[in-house]
């Protein structure tokens, strides 16, 4: 994670006090609370996208059921993506209508992150994939392009399942990704 190519750790911690981490095989860590009224327990992906500019940054999404929080690992920190207004940028889980989902898409050869929203209409679904712009540092974000990419698509498919989960290349948060330990 932290472009030495030796493994590197993340990790999470659960109850009250629940903290997203990363500790590089140097032994140095980084941390930030995730502040979270959310009785699910946390879940977890992290995973290197492209920037607007190329560059490469690494990106952990924290799944908290109803939201998923960006996070970046940038200078051996973990940071709290922002938008442009200073607050948290945050993908939504499917409670305020805004999304269902989150993933990481290759788009014309780069793996760019995306806000995914899948609808039903009628007897099939539709999902639609925004772009997310990261500046080169991964501390700022904003929405791109939308685009649909699936229209009367079954439910069971997969474009639909996952624009349904919080995911980035083979791992799925909560399923193969980071979870809370139980308390």
């Amino acid at each position: 994670m932290d472009g030495d190519g030796a493994a590197d750790t993340a990790w999470l911690t659960g109850g009250a006090d629940r903290t997203f981490g990363i500790t590089t095989a140097s032994g140095a860590t980084s941390s930030l609370p995730i502040d979270s009224a959310s009785p699910i327990a946390a879940s977890a992906v992290v995973g290197t996208v492209s920037a607007v500019d190329g560059s490469d940054v690494t990106v952990a999404l924290v799944d908290l059921g109803r939201e998923a929080r960006l996070l970046t690992f940038v200078d051996c920190a973990v940071t709290a993506t922002t938008d442009s207004s200073g607050a948290p940028y945050v993908f939504d889980r499917g409670f305020t209508g805004q999304g269902t989902g989150v993933g990481c898409s290759d788009v014309d050869g780069e793996n760019r992150l995306a806000g995914l929203l899948a609808s039903q209409e009628g007897d099939g679904w539709t999902v639609t994939r925004t772009l997310i712009d990261l500046d080169d540092s991964g501390r700022l974000a904003s929405n791109g392009t939308s685009e649909v990419v699936a229209s009367g698509a079954g439910q069971d498919e997969p474009v639909v399942t996952t624009a349904q989960e919080v995911s980035c290349g083979d791992l799925v948060a909560g399923a193969g990704g980071l979870s809370e330990p139980a308390s």
